[in-house]
């Protein structure tokens, strides 16, 4: 069963193995006489890679590949690791499987890190080779991910003969129909490919004849066989004689039967292939067994010895493979361990991230209650004032004013965090806080000036909007347009004057509709002295949200509304300017609301 699967992978492996002895014993002192000369371990990594081409003995080879495999990854020569780790799992898997599986796994971390489909698919196929020696389940994947891989990078089957390696591996399992087709697949894509009708037959005949015979149609099966027999060069895979033995068995036919099986086991002896070896002396045993009981004997004592041997191979299989199984759960059970570390400290994490917003809660709560504790001492000193203090006493409301939004700020970002902490969503709620510290560090930096520049105040904007759009998770889009005459560092605006406004779309506007909406924001300079700002929004108009009537809205309205209609009348006392808002309801042909537009005009 194995042997058609080696012999085809080693079709996809480098020609090391392939070299004539003379050759490769010259070839071999030379390198070895170079790996004692040169300095370099990158240069040394790949002569150990050519070493084990060479040389020739087999535990030779893996000590090469090992010495290779180790210094490429010591040094980061991920190029040379992959060429060893490659040679070395495929050396490997015929005589310690279990030892094969982790350096292929590793190589083919490698090749996925530079991204080379070619090496990719080479190491798929030798995982593909190691697991078909135990688990079905593991050898089907790792073969369908090289069938894709092929399929995706566009690998021509004279490379890699996917299909063919699929059809032996499906056969070696008996799944006969999986066999069948993609040994047709394989035979099709060799015609396209012009390949000579008489090379085909040669790769595809025998295995023809075998899914064929298994599928219980023994005329097809007996066609191939026979072909197979007149298209080869010297003496054909003693399989094909076993193939007609088996048919002529079934039929009856004993003598014809015992003439091929016994040319069958006289081509398996030369090649020393023990399972065939004793599948056919068994077959012979059958044939002889009612007419010739001696014969029979010797063909039974022939299969018993070699099931003896066989057996002995078997059991350090099986020895083999209960190790490796154990290493697989000792490095689970690692796995697991660190899987829980890393949990452990998460969570810590986490905690702190917690303890962390507390304290801003806490902090931002004293702020709050100090600062309204100012505003009514404040409110006090200020009525005791005089008529001759009231520009005095408009200058002091408006900082009054000016630091009452801040709180209204901080209350509604901190909301947001504390929801992304408790849902254990520690990233958004890091992003979050981010946007967060970014807005109070500018709604602080701003609240210093009367006036700030545009691109300041339109900054704090955006970031207000995403912080909301994040809470609301991504149910509000918008869009800022700045006419590009406007010198957004020249001209100056007062401070948090826009943001109430797209707040108030936002909570009376667009939180009213499940699909969320947008705000646009349009600025322009109507002429040298005033700017003309627009902010429309698709929700669901004044009228609707008025009879929701909900106590979010009516908070935020009462806290941020009548906040900016006492700053624009304050503004407009001090400076003696004309600041102007209009609220201009959308309405569609038919009567429905399309949204609200609120139109600012502010002298600059």
């Amino acid at each position: 069963m194995k042997n058609g699967l080696f012999c085809l992978l080693l079709f996809c492996c480098p020609t090391h193995l392939l070299a004539q002895p003379d050759v490769k014993v010259i070839r071999h002192d030379s390198l070895k006489r170079e790996l004692g000369r040169t300095k370099s371990d990158t240069l040394r990594v790949l002569i150990y890679e050519q070493l084990m081409g060479v040389s020739p003995q087999r535990k030779a080879v893996i000590d090469y590949g090992q010495q290779g495999f180790n210094l490429a990854k010591q040094i980061h020569f991920d190029r040379g690791a992959i060429q060893c780790g490659n040679k070395l799992g495929f050396m490997l898997v015929e005589l310690d499987y279990y030892k094969a599986i982790p350096i292929l796994m590793e190589t083919k971390q490698l090749a996925e890190k530079l991204e080379d489909p070619q090496a990719l698919l080479t190491t798929i196929l030798y995982l593909g080779y190691a697991y078909n020696k135990f688990d079905f389940q593991k050898a089907q994947y790792y073969y369908t991910m090289a069938r894709q891989l092929v399929e995706k990078d566009h690998i021509p089957e004279s490379v890699t003969p996917i299909s063919r390696i699929l059809g032996q591996f499906y056969y070696n399992w008996n799944v006969l129909d999986s066999a069948l087709f993609y040994s047709k697949k394989a035979y099709q894509q060799g015609q396209q490919a012009n390949i000579s009708p008489n090379v085909l037959n040669k790769l595809y005949d025998v295995q023809f004849g075998k899914i064929y015979y298994k599928m219980k149609q023994p005329d097809l099966a007996m066609r191939y066989f026979r072909r197979a027999i007149a298209s080869a060069t010297g003496n054909p895979n003693g399989q094909v004689y076993e193939g007609l033995a088996m048919i002529f068995r079934d039929r009856q036919q004993l003598d014809s039967a015992r003439y091929y099986a016994k040319k069958s086991l006289a081509i398996q002896q030369e090649r020393n292939e023990t399972i065939y070896i004793i599948q056919t002396a068994t077959l012979l045993f059958e044939l002889y067994q009612a007419s010739n009981p001696a014969e029979a004997l010797k063909y039974h004592l022939l299969a018993t010895a070699t099931k003896d041997s066989l057996k002995t191979q078997e059991k350090v299989r099986q020895a083999e493979k209960a190790a490796y199984e154990d290493r697989e759960r000792e490095a689970a059970t690692q796995r697991r361990f660190k899987a829980a570390e890393l949990d452990y400290q998460n969570r810590l994490k986490l905690y702190a991230l917690v303890g962390l917003l507390g304290i801003a809660i806490l902090v931002a709560y004293f702020l709050y209650r100090a600062n309204r504790q100012n505003r009514k001492l404040e409110a006090q000193r200020l009525r005791q004032l005089e008529t001759e203090f009231e520009q005095k006493l408009a200058d002091t409301e408006m900082m009054t004013l000016r630091a009452q939004m801040n709180p209204h700020f901080i209350f509604n970002c901190l909301n947001s965090i504390k929801l992304y902490t408790l849902q254990n969503k520690a990233d958004k709620a890091s992003e979050y806080l981010t946007k967060f510290a970014r807005l109070i560090r500018l709604v602080l930096e701003n609240s210093r000036s009367e006036r700030v520049p545009l691109q300041n105040e339109l900054e704090a904007l955006q970031l207000y909007i995403e912080l909301e759009a994040m809470r609301f998770k991504q149910k509000v889009q918008f869009m800022i347009q700045v006419a590009s005459e406007i010198d957004q560092q020249y001209v100056q605006i007062p401070p948090l004057l826009l943001q109430p406004y797209v707040e108030n779309a936002i909570w009376h506007g667009l939180m009213h509709k499940a699909e969320g909406g947008f705000v646009q924001i349009n600025v322009c300079q109507s002429t040298d002295h005033l700017l003309h700002v627009e902010i429309t929004d698709d929700g669901v108009g004044r009228e609707r949200a008025r009879a929701l009537k909900s106590k979010s809205a009516g908070m935020h309205k009462s806290f941020g509304m009548q906040v900016t209609a006492d700053r624009i009348r304050m503004i407009n006392q001090l400076h003696n300017v004309q600041t102007q808002a209009q609220v201009v309801d959308l309405v569609a042909t038919d009567g429905e609301p399309l949204g609200t537009k609120v139109v600012l005009d502010i002298p600059i």
